[in-house]
């Protein structure tokens, strides 16, 4: 089975997460932005406001800190121009999605890419759903929103807004025009508590209240404002209180601070800013007054789960406290809003939302599908996207059409031994620059300020290449445990013939040249790929990619993911294709245990064979580059340019060619 790095397996939209790190890492931008886009049409809100899952697993985080993968995909979206990819011809088949929200969005996308004509209604004046009327603008600035807009609209799917589905149109007039539809409706509308004073009009759903304070339109808070709800809306109700002029928020919940559903950095941003967190607190009644609302009484949580794991609240009867607040505001939960489809012939179920065939996203009328979180309730952006491509293909199958937008899932590779995490150099994560607490809790504008591009190569350049290491070609293999004798790292396994588990092999690419039979290969460098490229090489420069020179004219760049995976041959190949000089550029601390070594070993094998031919030997040299360092293959190129005798040139062309090489 298709083993997948951790990064990859666990996005909902399978982005290969590792391919387009290490295209930061070698700065090739515009891979980086391609292979982000391949299966995520809302790249850029992402790149902003995704959870990241793929970071809670990645397998750097065993060792130190995660890959900043979310970081690494702004930086490269951001430093990358924008494709549009190529659609199928109009296959006749006409669309309606309802809803431009991530999942009505990603749907358009997809069923416009398979030649469909989608026509995307949505009843806010802009698209986005939640993202445009509910996200705050300093987690997300809508100018990224409208970037992944414009590119699905550039695919040709018409846009109609202020169009409300109920109001202005009926399910039964889109189906006489469209062959199918797809409900994308989302969840806008909060969930209230019924309890003593919570009708008062200064106690306010979130969602109202973010989209309000979106529009400028927000309410008159009072000094105080409660916030009661543990999870990241909870964070945007009570950090957005903060910027419309609340002097001081005070959030109390059901859970511990260890259970709260909000992200932990959710929940630091907005302690940096100043909002007061009351954990395993519940509310109990509004305290009003002739002046409005005076309070909020809460009653201390014994748990919030029964034995049996689910949510049940119990609580210490007679221990309470009050927080004095002008304003409440509840971020309780998230509703749908299903009166538009009164009389539609849709099907609710029990709890009243949608009755879906599990299988396909059907609702009990042929032909309407739902997606989102319609469909699977409250979630991410990133889980949204991944709902809309799922049911794309399935509207797609209904009309008799097989498409199939993300790749297969695979198996995820295991943690690593504790043996091999423990030789892993620690490397400190890239932090993201940020706008000072005290500025940014009065300000709308984004407070994440973006990685330079040194800062965004060297994060990348932390990525261990999960899955990427090397493989044992069985049938050239004579075990004869030189790869395990190399191995840094004590992985390969060596029975009737050698194999590199995934979950120890760091991609170091030591037993690749130490084989004598040539049996192995490394993942992550393709075979015939070492020497790639064409024109007149000049200075060859062999480097590790933590160490990449800036490129010229006059140098060939061959990028190693290691220093160590160097092999001497491949610098006798440098001067047999009419190299003038070859340079290696190492770390001077190798992240592998005995990298430096492998150098040092592979170009002396190389000088010697370069001696025999009466090579000089300036013309091979290593040099050994601490941190930051990348400016060492200009100053050896102006050495061995300014010598201007190439007669040691030719040489070792007759020797390795064998016959006169006819370079300058």
């Amino acid at each position: 089975m298709l083993q997948r790095p951790p990064c990859t397996f666990d996005c909902p939209v399978q982005t290969d997460a590792r391919g387009y790190v290490a295209a930061v890492a070698t700065g090739d931008y515009p891979l980086a932005a391609k292979l982000i886009r391949e299966t995520n049409p809302l790249a850029s809100v992402c790149a902003w406001i995704c959870a990241h899952p793929c970071e809670d697993r990645c397998r750097r985080g065993e060792v130190d800190a995660p890959v900043a993968i979310r970081f690494l995909k702004r930086f490269a979206l951001e430093a990358a121009p924008v494709e549009l990819p190529t659609r199928a011809q109009d296959n006749g088949r006409r669309v309606a999605v309802v809803g431009a929200g991530p999942a009505g969005l990603t749907a358009a996308w997809d069923l416009a890419l398979a030649g469909c004509r989608v026509t995307l209604l949505d009843r806010l004046p802009a698209a986005g759903g939640q993202l445009w009327d509910t996200v705050p603008a300093y987690r997300l600035p809508r100018e990224a929103l409208a970037a992944d807009v414009a590119r699905v609209t550039g695919l040709g799917v018409k846009l109609v807004l202020g169009t409300a589905l109920g109001r202005d149109v009926s399910l039964d007039e889109l189906l006489a025009e469209h062959q199918a539809v797809v409900l994308a409706l989302g969840l806008p509308a909060s969930r209230r508590l019924s309890i003593p004073g919570a009708e008062h009009p200064r106690v306010l759903g979130a969602l109202e209240f973010l989209a309000a304070a979106n529009r400028g339109l927000s309410p008159e808070l009072g000094d105080v404002v409660a916030v009661v709800g543990g999870g990241d809306v909870a964070m945007d109700a009570a950090r957005t209180a903060l910027r419309a002029g609340a002097r001081q928020v005070r959030v109390a919940c059901l859970e511990s601070r260890e259970i709260m559903p909000a992200h932990p950095w959710e929940v630091a941003e907005a302690l940096e800013e100043g909002v007061e967190l009351h954990p395993a607190w519940g509310p109990q009644r509004v305290l009003t007054g002739t002046a409005g609302v005076e309070g909020l009484e809460l009653v201390a949580v014994e748990r919030v789960f029964d034995e049996a794991g689910r949510f049940n609240p119990s609580f210490r009867a007679g221990e309470t406290r009050v927080l004095p607040a002008a304003t409440v505001i509840w971020a309780i939960g998230q509703a749908p809003e299903l009166d538009c489809l009164a009389g539609a012939g849709v099907v609710r179920n029990e709890r009243g939302g949608l009755l879906l065939n599990p299988e396909n996203g059907m609702t009990s009328r042929p032909g309407v599908f739902a997606c989102g979180e319609l469909a699977r309730g409250p979630g991410a952006a990133i889980q949204a996207v991944a709902s809309g491509h799922r049911i794309a293909e399935q509207a797609l199958a209904y009309l008799g059409l097989k498409y199939s937008f993300l790749p297969e899932n695979g198996e995820r590779i295991a943690s690593m031994p504790e043996a091999v995490r423990e030789l892993i150099p620690p490397e400190p994560r890239a932090p993201m620059p940020s706008v000072d607490p005290a500025r940014r809790r009065r300000s709308f504008e984004p407070f994440e300020l973006g990685l330079d591009e040194a800062t965004a190569r060297r994060e990348a350049q932390r990525c261990l290449s999960c899955g990427l290491g090397a493989r044992c070609e069985t049938d050239k293999c004579a075990a004869c445990l030189t790869c395990l004798r190399v191995c840094p790292y004590g992985v390969p396994q060596v029975g009737g013939q050698a194999s590199m588990p995934a979950a120890g092999c760091q991609a170091c690419g030591i037993c690749v040249s130490a084989c004598p039979g040539r049996a192995i290969e490394l993942l992550a460098v393709p075979e015939n790929t070492v020497l790639a490229g064409g024109g007149r090489p000049g200075i060859t420069v062999f480097a590790c990619r933590r160490r990449e020179p800036p490129p010229r004219e006059d140098q060939r760049r061959v990028i190693l993911p290691d220093g160590c995976f160097l092999d001497a041959r491949w610098l006798l190949q440098a001067f047999e294709e009419g190299a003038w000089g070859v340079l290696v550029l190492a770390c001077e601390t190798c992240r592998h245990p005995g990298g430096q070594e492998r150098v040092r070993r592979a170009v002396e094998e190389a000088a010697g064979w370069l001696a025999k031919a009466g090579i000089e030997a300036e013309r091979l040299q290593v040099r050994w580059l601490a941190a930051g360092e990348r400016s060492a293959a200009d100053e050896f190129a102006a050495e061995i340019l300014a010598r201007g005798d190439w007669a040691a040139m030719r040489r070792v062309c007759d020797k390795f060619v064998g016959t006169p090489g006819g370079y300058p």
